[in-house]
């Protein structure tokens, strides 16, 4: 369950971001999890490059 796929909404929708392609990313359920529960969230920019990367390495989480 931790590592199936979700679309995370880099602003969130109660911040006013809509369900938009530039506005959702892959993640799996964890690190969507994980993001909302820092103390200081990731920004959108830094979320998407985060994924991004771990995505061209060949890694989901």
């Amino acid at each position: 369950m931790s590592r199936r796929c979700t679309a995370e909404h880099l602003i969130a929708r109660h911040e006013g971001g809509r369900n938009r392609r530039e506005n959702i990313a892959a993640a799996c359920w964890l690190c969507n999890q994980r993001r909302h529960r820092r103390r200081r969230p990731l920004s959108p920019d830094a979320f998407k490059e985060l994924v991004a990367e771990r995505m061209a390495k060949g890694r989901w989480c």
